[in-house]
């Protein structure tokens, strides 16, 4: 594999828990969270997201860290396509804004993930 054919990957935990995605307007999907790393999440949600777009993302944390039930940030879609399950669609995210709380957060949650 040549340097340019290399994609630089962080570590990702495989994760369920739920996500609210947020576009510009009212429109709003629910979906669940299956990982997550330091610069991106991947969701399995019932609705299909648009590429390239910004969406709001909170992700609902099951036990509170450092004093929050929850990450709330910006993301770009990167891909969405159908899941395994025809009735889902499966979306990566990068994640495009975070403010440096949500980031903490975000940090504390992942810094277990050395596997």
């Amino acid at each position: 594999m040549s340097a340019s054919e290399k994609i630089e990957r962080a570590r990702r935990k495989h994760l369920i828990y739920s996500v609210i995605i947020r576009s510009s307007g009212e429109e709003f999907f629910t979906g669940r969270l299956v990982n997550i790393s330091s610069s991106g999440i991947r969701i399995v949600t019932k609705g299909k997201l648009f590429l390239r777009a910004a969406y709001h993302l909170e992700i609902s944390l099951p036990e509170k860290i450092n004093g929050s039930n929850n990450i709330s940030c910006t993301g770009k879609t990167v891909w969405c396509k159908r899941n395994i399950n025809p009735e889902n669609y499966s979306a990566g995210f990068k994640i495009a804004e975070i403010d440096e709380t949500n980031k903490t957060i975000l940090n504390e949650l992942t810094k277990d993930f050395n596997y």
